[in-house]
């Protein structure tokens, strides 16, 4: 039986590639960063090293005297805020309905009834008052 032929062989190859690609870019990043910005000669690695160090030590001095130097902040008294006084809502009266009272017809009795007043003869027109 024939065995078939791998197609993504190149794949490994262009992985390669570009592996060697970051690489050389990375070193060259270096060499960029070891020469100085204003067209002056490489330094040696060491001296570069050198100077690194001295510039961290440096630093870590600065930090150190900063520590030394930070001064207790004082406390700002919070101003106490008034409180404003909530006005009270009246409450609105509710109107009572007046209810209509009805006229009762009083009937014209002459027993039960022992005696009418003036004001309810007038009213209610009787003839007579008792």
């Amino acid at each position: 039986m024939i065995m078939m032929r791998r197609t993504n062989r190149s794949r490994t190859r262009r992985t390669r590639k570009r592996k060697m690609f970051r690489r050389k870019r990375k070193k060259n990043r270096e060499k960029i960063g070891m020469k100085k910005l204003r067209g002056q000669k490489r330094k040696s690695s060491r001296e570069m090293r050198k100077k690194r160090e001295n510039e961290e030590e440096k630093e870590e001095e600065k930090k150190k005297k900063k520590k030394k130097k930070k001064k207790k902040k004082k406390k700002k008294k919070k101003k106490k805020k008034k409180k404003k006084k909530k006005k009270k809502k009246k409450k609105k009266k509710k109107k009572k309905k007046k209810r209509k009272k009805k006229k009762k017809k009083r009937r014209r009795r002459m027993t039960g009834r022992k005696g009418l007043r003036m004001t309810e003869a007038i009213r209610y027109s009787f003839d007579t008052v008792y």
